[in-house]
């Protein structure tokens, strides 16, 4: 199956949400907790290497590359999640549920038209990661809850 203009847009705007991720999470990093920092780091160079493989995608189809900085959607993001930094860890772990939602979704929503082989598994690799970022993300704010609380925090 050969790809076409509506593939290689779509497959541009997920590198544009990983883009945007990444500010995000960079953004995270800065106002969460340390005991958080690594996994906040897993998933930003997750983002980065869904950036790098879309891009090596697009180029191989004579496609221009995404550039590697957040656009207007990235930058709101980002100020998002600083804004609910601002509150702490768990401000910026609301934030950045609401950032994976849509990248979770963006994934999901592409995964549904007919890819060639090699580009669907590159997809459902990047959907996969997406779905372990926004579980851990959102277990991490329940942890932080409960921290904030006082209460005992649940394995």
């Amino acid at each position: 199956m050969d790809m076409d203009g509506r593939h290689l847009a779509r497959l541009r705007q997920l590198a544009r949400l990983d883009v945007d991720a990444q500010a995000a999470y960079r953004a995270a990093l800065r106002c969460c907790r340390a005991d958080i920092a690594g996994e906040l780091e897993r998933c930003l160079k997750d983002h980065a290497r869904h950036v790098r493989e879309l891009n090596e995608l697009l180029a191989r189809h004579g496609f221009a590359r995404v550039p590697e900085r957040p656009d207007f959607k990235g930058t709101m993001m980002r100020a998002a999640t600083r804004t609910g930094g601002a509150l702490g860890t768990e401000g910026a772990l609301v934030a950045t549920v609401a950032n994976e939602e849509v990248v979770s979704l963006a994934y999901e929503w592409a995964l549904k038209s007919d890819w060639p082989p090699e580009t669907r598994r590159l997809l459902e690799r990047a959907r996969s990661d997406e779905r372990e970022h926004l579980s851990w993300v959102k277990a991490a704010l329940k942890a932080a809850f409960q921290l904030s609380r006082g209460d005992e925090v649940e394995a």
